[in-house]
């Protein structure tokens, strides 16, 4: 037995050996080696794309290749510049736009037809062979509204945005910009990847007729958001959104110089309790719980009994949100039953600031501003003269106020010392979920009150 185990194992051996090689020279193809490209364009210029590599946004275009199995096609992701490219094998091969989805343009240079049976237009299919490196004629698209313009300035205080809107489609049905936004980050790759903070502008100020739109972005955001990657420099780019699709029509990168990476921060000077990770006041819940923060007046109608330990903690609390991960403060309207609003709600300290010029600015807690924070007029940053902010009915005797939903900042000038409060007023409909909360309370010196 010992003899034949030892002809048989060299045998399977030998048997395994031989039916393993075919089936590596098989699979063993060279990979594609010649490029399709191509670009986006309008009247010859580049139409840009968001950039967005975290999604499948820019996935606007398809390839087939027939006798493949593969019905759906193959995305081809559009780059910023709107240019696109993809490496093939030589072959026949079709393109097609994705018609599931929607555009802020018209694709006036794609190959189509008329539809008469369904009164609609019909995008063709695109075919060409590749026989070495192939480029695709220029496709022609017209955006709904162009750009212009568009100009970025940076001084102390504000990133500010100067940019045109040109219609391009003024007798369609239905047509208008919904949204637009200034996007800034520390590097070229400006997109609405998460990460990359934005600045909506006024919705009154957008218009068509050539007046300058402006969108004004405090400093004090940029450098709270990029803290460990500022440099004397950013980039920026706007992007629109009209009612006929979700996605953007975009402008090009444009660098801002002069970008002043060092503040004069005296939060830690004359704030309490301004930044995270927030501490509760004593004798309120510690962790893993809603709580009170410490050094912060939080008026009744802000507090509720939602902690974990009730028992331990029977009191109401209000204005830090400390469950789930989260580290902010500012007002909840959930969590209770009945669902309860909130008027005239407060939380706010007192301090006094030397004469000079000052920003006052504050940083929206984004899960809250995405998803709870309710719209405009429900929150607002209050700076007034004395140890008490107003309620709204008298907002005309504060110092100045801003609504957080669409601004986050308030520059202000004292000629004397000062006792001024700063804080925050709620004001909640009795429905929701509702929540405002905060990551950041940030006072910077701008100098001379001269």
């Amino acid at each position: 037995m010992r003899n034949m185990s030892k002809i048989i194992c060299p045998l399977i051996l030998a048997m395994l050996a031989v039916s393993v090689l075919p089936g590596c020279k098989k699979d063993n193809y060279d990979p594609p080696a010649t490029w399709m490209t191509g670009r986006f364009v309008h009247e010859g210029k580049p139409v840009y794309m968001d950039g967005n590599t975290t999604n499948a946004n820019d996935e606007i275009i398809q390839f087939f290749q027939d006798g493949y199995g593969k019905r759906d096609g193959w995305g081809i992701r559009v780059k910023y510049d709107g240019t696109f490219s993809e490496l093939l094998f030589d072959g026949d091969y079709k393109l097609m736009v994705r018609d599931n989805l929607t555009y802020p343009w018209e694709w006036s240079g794609w190959p189509q037809h008329y539809d008469e049976a369904n009164d609609r237009i019909v995008l063709d299919t695109m075919k060409f062979n590749m026989q070495g490196d192939y480029v695709i004629p220029d496709i022609e698209i017209t955006p709904y509204y162009e750009i212009n313009d568009f100009t970025m300035e940076a001084s102390t205080v504000n990133l500010t945005a100067s940019f045109t809107l040109k219609e391009l489609f003024p007798d369609m049905e239905g047509l208008d910009v919904d949204k637009a936004y200034l996007y800034v980050g520390p590097t070229q790759l400006v997109s609405s990847a998460p990460g990359i903070i934005s600045k909506e502008a006024d919705a009154g100020d957008i218009n068509y007729d050539g007046t300058p739109i402006v969108i004004e972005m405090p400093v004090s955001q940029y450098l709270n958001s990029y803290v460990n990657n500022t440099r004397p420099y950013a980039y920026a780019r706007i992007a629109v959104r009209t009612t006929k699709s979700d996605r953007m029509l975009w402008s090009e990168v444009k660098k801002v110089e002069g970008f002043p990476n060092e503040l004069n921060d005296v939060s830690e000077k004359y704030l309490k309790n301004f930044t995270q990770p927030f501490v509760p006041a004593d004798g309120c819940p510690p962790s893993d719980s809603y709580s009170t923060p410490a050094d912060w007046y939080v008026s009744d109608n802000c507090k509720v009994n939602v902690a974990s330990d009730p028992v331990t903690y029977p009191e109401l609390q209000g204005c830090l949100e400390l469950r789930f991960g989260r580290n902010c403060i500012g007002a909840i309207s959930f969590d209770t039953n009945p669902q309860i609003g909130i008027e005239n709600g407060k939380m706010y300290q007192t301090t006094t600031l030397p004469a000079g010029k000052y920003l006052l600015s504050v940083t929206p807690f984004n899960e809250f501003l995405t998803n709870y924070w309710g719209g405009t007029g429900t929150c607002l940053l209050v700076l007034s003269q004395g140890k008490e902010i107003p309620d709204k009915e008298n907002l005309e005797s504060a110092i100045a106020y801003v609504d957080t939903y669409t601004d986050t900042s308030i520059e202000f000038t004292l000629d004397q010392d000062t006792e001024i409060t700063i804080g925050f007023l709620f004001n909640y409909p009795d429905s929701g979920p509702i929540a405002c909360g905060f990551t950041k309370i940030s006072l910077l010196d701008l100098g001379s009150a001269e």
